[in-house]
Order: structure tokens, then sequence, then C-alpha cells
């Protein structure tokens, strides 16, 4: 049925995820299953590919072409489900809780850093340099201790400040 490659679909599917983060303001290694589901989108390819399986009956032939069936018009299978939930890491489930994205940037990228707990190296881990989180490595400002995800939540030295 699909006449394009993997790779292709593997592309377009990143362009779409890498356009969402920048609009939420997260670095690009966030976790893809997180971003879908925060905006409530599903990956590219897998919307076309639902849109070309709802709109296919409009089209009208000419009596001519009866029994005749392009070959993109093959017989629909259902809808193709995206479900993120399971690849969301279970960190994830301690973020904030939220009901809409706010509208200005400013406050949208400081919401999403928080939820995707992207700012620990700016404000929280010793080595100040960018880096991802490690949970060997990454040490706190405050209690000295190693830093988990979300750490600021329950470090008592950080909330004291």
């Amino acid at each position: 049925m699909a006449s394009y490659s993997n790779s292709a679909c593997q592309s377009a599917n990143a362009v779409f995820t890498k356009y969402l983060k920048a609009y939420l303001g997260v670095p690009y290694h966030s976790n893809n299953a997180i971003v879908h589901h925060i905006t409530n989108t599903t990956p590219l390819m897998i919307t076309l590919q639902n849109l070309v399986n709802q709109s296919a009956g409009c089209f009208q032939f000419p009596t001519a072409l009866h029994g005749y069936r392009p070959s993109f018009l093959a017989p629909a299978t259902g809808p193709a489900l995206y479900d993120a939930i399971p690849q969301i890491p279970s960190y994830f489930w301690r973020s904030k809780v939220f009901h809409v994205l706010p509208r200005l940037a400013f406050n949208r990228k400081q919401l999403c850093r928080e939820i995707f707990d992207s700012n620990h190296h700016l404000k929280f881990c010793t080595n100040q340099q960018f880096h991802m989180l490690d949970y060997d490595t990454c040490t706190c400002i405050g209690c000295g201790e190693l830093i988990t995800h979300y750490h600021q939540y329950f470090c008592t030295q950080l909330q004291d400040q």
C-alpha cells in the first residue's frame, strides 16, 4: 500500500517532531513520545495514512473503470493507531500536570523544560556544562547527592532556597 521508503517515513516524522520540539522550546534530544503525548499529536506519517484511509471513498470514477481499483486505493485496513504511553519513561509521571500549553513562547518554554526535566544542568547540577542527566556523575548543588529526574521536587535544600 505504501509507496514510500521506511527512511523517507522516518525523515518526515523526524522533521515534524523537531518542529514540535522547537515550538515547545525543549532540546532536540527530548523524548519523542513525551512530545507527542503533551501536544496530543501522532507522528506525521501515521496522521497522513489515516487521512488517506478516511478520504479515499470520496473519489468518483467513470463507469468504464467499474471493477478496477487504482493502486493507491488499496483496501483500507482501518486506522493506524499510535499510543505514546508505553514509550514514555516512567520518571515522566512525576512531572508537573498542566491543562493547556501557554500561548507565550517564553512561558511555554519554561513550563516544558520543567516538564521534560531539561534544566538540571542549568540550575541543580554541579557540572554547569551542557550534558544529559547521568545518574552516576550528576550531583546536586544543594544537598550533594546524586541527581535523579525531578530531583528538585524531593531535595529539601533546593526547596528552602
